[in-house]
């Protein structure tokens, strides 16, 4: 029996995992396999797909982002996700991207496209949860990768220090604390000023 182009691309795709990890070839494949799956079930794009990226995107604070789609048509991918085994997270990521382009980039998380996204995600049965439960882990992953610059500490009323939370920057709250008129405790008394650590 003859292998289906379809067919021949989920053999590609699952033959490129490396010891079940995500490599770039397997995004890629992915990508192209999906948005091959939804022309042939009649989906139209409102911005075409052009191409598929993967790279690293630059993250904000502490925050990352796992893919972006632009008008252009280009889905560009994490690669946060290489090496991983976060392969429903992935997949979810890239019908998430390709909702953006049959939609419209425009739309943005309109209803319209969170209601083309459930779609997708029914389609191909993906289990939403499970998707979220693997994004988080690598959300997790880059937090301790990436700590905080700062740990902020409270001076008691007797002069001991205690931690009180990790911090990006510093922020004039805590910095002009002891000239103000503001309060603050916790469980071991009462706070006098703040100091800033770096991690």
């Amino acid at each position: 029996m003859a292998i289906s182009g379809a067919d021949k691309l989920i053999s590609i795709s699952l033959s490129s995992l490396k010891k079940g990890l995500i490599t770039k070839q397997f995004i890629m494949i992915e990508t192209i396999r999906y948005e091959r799956a939804l022309i042939a079930a009649g989906y139209t794009f409102e911005n075409p797909f052009t191409r598929i990226e993967v790279n690293e995107i630059p993250s904000k604070k502490r925050s990352i982002t796992l893919a972006n789609t632009n008008w252009t048509g280009i889905v560009v991918i994490n690669e946060i996700y290489l090496g991983t085994n976060c392969i429903c997270g992935l997949r979810a990521t890239i019908l998430h991207e390709l909702a953006h382009l049959i939609v419209g980039v425009d739309k943005r998380h309109s209803p319209v496209f969170k209601d083309t996204f459930k779609q997708l995600l029914n389609l191909f049965g993906l289990n939403l949860e499970e998707a979220t439960r693997e994004q988080a882990r690598l959300y997790d992953d880059f937090r301790f990768k990436n700590p905080l610059k700062y740990r902020l500490y409270g001076i008691l009323e007797n002069g001991d220090k205690v931690f009180y939370r990790y911090a990006a920057r510093k922020h004039t709250h805590y910095v002009t604390f002891q000239e103000s008129s503001r309060t603050a405790s916790c469980p071991s008394g009462k706070i006098v000023r703040f100091s800033y650590e770096l991690s």
